[in-house]
Parts: structure tokens; C-alpha cells; sequence
């Protein structure tokens, strides 16, 4: 039997669900933690293309927040190419690609 005593009374353990309420109750989560891709202005875009260029000049690491399958994600490392002809930025040893219309905040690691 699978039951707790709380003050006398019983408490019944819910860990057992049918697989389909598991589902439901797991893409229900997902859907609460979705975020919707921000949309940067010029000025914003500006910002981040100065804080680009400092870092490329004094060789800085930066720390990059980008939106990517409905999730803020970050990545920190030095900015190995700036592909304009692609519109992507690649960043860290492991060489992540993002795409500029992606991007959200850039941090200057000092």
C-alpha cells in the first residue's frame, strides 16, 4: 500500500499517472517557459554592434544572450569571426553561430 500518515490522516502518493496526463502536464510546462523572440530596434542594434566592435578591438570576451527554439540562451567567450556576409557572429572555442537578427544583449566580459 502506498500511503503516508499526516495527523492521522491518510495521504495517498500521486506516482502514478497515466502516461498521456505525464505528457500533457510536461508540454503545459514547456508552454509556460516559452518566450517569444524579441524584436530589437535600430538604436538597440546600434548598441550592440558598438559593444561588437570594443570587443574585436581590445580583444575582450563577451557574454551574448540570443533567442533561439522559444528560449533566452547564453553564451561567453571572445568573438572568433564576425560573418557579414552571412549575418552570423561566432563566438567561444566551441564556435556558436548566431545569427544577428537573434541577438538580445551583449555584455563585456572586463
Amino acid at each position: 500500500m502506498n500511503e503516508h500518515r499526516d495527523g492521522g490522516n491518510i495521504k495517498w502518493k500521486t506516482s502514478f499517472m497515466l502516461p498521456e496526463h505525464s505528457e500533457a502536464l510536461k508540454q503545459i510546462q514547456e508552454n509556460q517557459e516559452k518566450v517569444e523572440k524579441p524584436i530589437l530596434n535600430q538604436q538597440r542594434f546600434n548598441e550592440l554592434s558598438f559593444k561588437i566592435s570594443d570587443a574585436m578591438m581590445h580583444n575582450l570576451s563577451i557574454q551574448v544572450t540570443y533567442w533561439f527554439d522559444y528560449k533566452l540562451r547564453t553564451v561567453i567567450g571572445a568573438i572568433i569571426k564576425l560573418d557579414t556576409v552571412n549575418k552570423k557572429l561566432v563566438i567561444g572555442s566551441n564556435q556558436v553561430k548566431i545569427p544577428f537578427d537573434l541577438l538580445v544583449n551583449i555584455k563585456l566580459e572586463i
